[in-house]
């Protein structure tokens, strides 16, 4: 639940399914027999015989008995608030927000705070639809880089971004240019742009080689020509490397 005790979904990458696995065994190991009906996140076993909430009928943990079971897996080295996990998680989402990896109300959406998502969410009765979970996954996925504490040894998402800005390279843009594109083409449109740009470069005629001022000489270098011979004080031939 959110700050202002609305359920909504969210997510839980690799990393994390990791530490719930691991706790969920725990408390299998313990002999606790788990149903439909159970806690994701309950109580220590015997803390209700402390006499601490004995009143309470629920298994599920309070955000008092949460945040104090924070305080103590930071101690003594950290004097950390709880709180400071979601300001991280704030952080980070906005980082990967400026980086292009998830939109402002997906970001919204996942802090738990009311924005366009929420108008979605109320309007289908607390049920969003299922492309738009599907996106949102997809989305969360991207993020992880940015999340976790791990290593990821394997980014099948970075890779193929590596790849495409070398290609990108190849064919003639610059760093300037790749920048500003949107990487998140699908393959025919990122072959179309590939294709555009090799074209472009092959106007002159048809022909491999073309005349250009010395002073653009710098420039037709770094998009992947080489220099051929000198024809005057400020004319160069040049030709596709």
């Amino acid at each position: 639940m959110s700050k202002n005790k609305s359920k909504y979904s969210t997510f839980l990458g690799p990393e994390g399914c990791e530490y719930l696995t691991a706790y969920l065994e725990m408390r299998l190991a313990g002999g606790e027999i788990f149903t439909p009906e159970s806690a994701v996140i309950t109580y220590k076993d015997g803390y209700i015989q402390t006499g601490y909430d004995q009143e309470r009928d629920s298994p599920h943990i309070t955000t008092k008995t949460l945040t104090k079971e924070i305080r103590e897996a930071f101690r003594p080295k950290y004097m950390w608030r709880p709180y400071v996990l979601r300001s991280y998680f704030s952080t980070q989402l906005l980082v990967a927000e400026n980086h292009g990896k998830i939109s402002h109300p997906y970001r919204q959406y996942f802090m738990g705070h009311k924005g366009n998502i929420e108008a979605v969410y109320s309007t289908n009765k607390s049920i969003l639809p299922d492309h738009v979970i599907a996106d949102m996954r997809q989305s969360y996925n991207k993020c992880l880089e940015y999340l976790e504490t791990s290593t990821q040894h394997t980014n099948e998402d970075r890779i193929r971004e590596d790849f495409r800005n070398q290609l990108l390279l190849v064919a003639g843009y610059t760093s300037e240019e790749i920048d500003s594109m949107d990487m998140n083409l699908d393959d025919e449109g990122f072959q179309k742009t590939i294709r555009s740009k090799l074209v472009g470069s092959m106007v002159n005629n048809g022909h491999p080689q073309k005349i250009v001022s010395f002073n653009d000489l710098e420039e037709f270098m770094n998009k992947g020509w080489e220099y051929v011979a000198k024809i005057s004080d400020d004319k160069v031939i040049i030709k596709l490397s």
